[in-house]
């Protein structure tokens, strides 16, 4: 419903009200917003719009599953004491060579535009003799109408974009091969000028898959542990990690992290690192306990006591994109880390998994 209900005869003139303003709002308990259209580890990009934004220490706001990036955009100030996430959040998606905007406006965002000019006595005049109460639209009502006055303005469908996130991240592991052999898994690449970081290559006593390479929407998937001529070729659209190398039931070297992660070993969990955008019109607050994370999942570790059981490569950590225009106080922390490699069994001829890269953290003054 528009707050601009009924036609205002004293002028002769009408209002066109396209969207409204965000309300604020401070989540309390933990919550995960939904992701539409999900399928196969991939969903729309979650975005969400206020004025101003809490989060309670002890909460964790995330998306419920792994989808095309999370964007929160904040007309006023934004507090996080708790944690805002999208861990293990990246999507299984290929942008196709196509970089991915960060929109410090764009038509997601609400505003209210005013068809024709009216000076500030006419619609003020307005305001007080026909609405009755907005404080439902979180407006105060109190503040009403100078802030509606003073806040007023139409936002620009065609502004050029802030920044844009590489839609190919950062490379992953090499593999092990006869001529590197004996080592442990190689990390990924950590992501630059926005870029997610790499896969983290499996461990292997003489060979092993390499890490995919991360994108715009995740980080890389990890590459399996082997052993001999195993060299799998794992996928660069952050899906799934490959498989490990198990020649036996007793001895199985371990998937790299991935969406899902590869068979063999033992696994912690799913996940890639996504994307975050988080645009403050105001003053940004990072809490003592506040957290802004994106970080990969560790690789499966080898299981078994005979020989090649090695670990699969963690997932590399996602893009983190922090736009701000009043003060930045952070006492907290920012976090893209990729996960850690899996663990090697128990034999000798058994390697370690290679970390994950660390995704790119962007703070920037707008």
């Amino acid at each position: 419903m528009s707050i601009f209900y009924s036609f205002p005869k004293k002028y002769h003139k009408s209002f066109k009200v396209t969207r409204r303003r965000p309300a604020d709002i401070r989540f309390s308990e933990s919550y995960n917003f939904p992701v539409l259209n999900y399928a196969d580890y991939c969903g729309d990009t979650v975005i969400r719009a206020y004025r101003d934004l809490i989060i309670d220490e002890g909460i964790t706001v995330t998306t419920d599953n792994p989808c095309k990036g999370l964007y929160i955009y904040c007309d006023g100030d934004c507090i996080i004491n708790g944690t805002l996430s999208m861990t293990a959040r990246g999507a299984k998606f290929d942008p196709s060579g196509v970089d991915v905007g960060c929109r410090p406006k764009g038509e997601a965002f609400c505003s209210i535009e005013v068809t024709y000019p009216y000076n500030i006595e006419q619609l003020e005049d307005y305001i007080r003799k026909y609405i009755n109460s907005i404080s439902e639209f979180g407006i105060p009502t109190m503040a009403w109408p100078s802030y509606l006055i003073n806040n007023i303005y139409s936002i620009p469908l065609g502004e050029e974009d802030l920044a844009a996130i590489p839609a190919v991240g950062a490379d992953g592991a090499p593999k092990i091969t006869q001529a590197n052999k004996n080592v442990t898994g190689q990390a990924g690449s950590n992501g630059t000028n926005r870029q997610s970081g790499g896969g983290g290559g499996g461990g292997g006593y003489q060979n092993s898959s390499r890490g995919g390479k991360g994108t715009a929407y995740s980080g890389g998937a990890g590459g399996g542990g082997g052993g001999y001529s195993y060299d799998p070729t794992p996928n660069d659209i952050g899906g799934a990690g490959t498989d490990g190398w198990h020649p036996t039931s007793s001895t199985q070297g371990g998937g790299g992290a991935g969406n899902p992660n590869g068979a063999g070993g033992i696994k912690v969990a799913d996940g890639t690192g996504g994307l975050i955008i988080l645009v403050v019109r105001g003053n940004l607050t990072i809490g003592a306990n506040g957290i802004i994370e994106s970080k990969g999942i560790d690789g499966n570790s080898g299981k078994g006591t005979t020989d090649y059981g090695s670990g699969g490569g963690g997932s590399g950590g996602g893009s983190i994109n922090i736009f701000y225009q009043g003060t930045y106080t952070k006492t907290g922390q920012v976090l893209a880390t990729g996960g850690a490699g899996g663990l090697k069994n128990s034999s000798t001829n058994s390697r370690d998994g290679g970390k994950g890269g660390d995704g790119c953290i962007t703070e920037q003054q707008i």
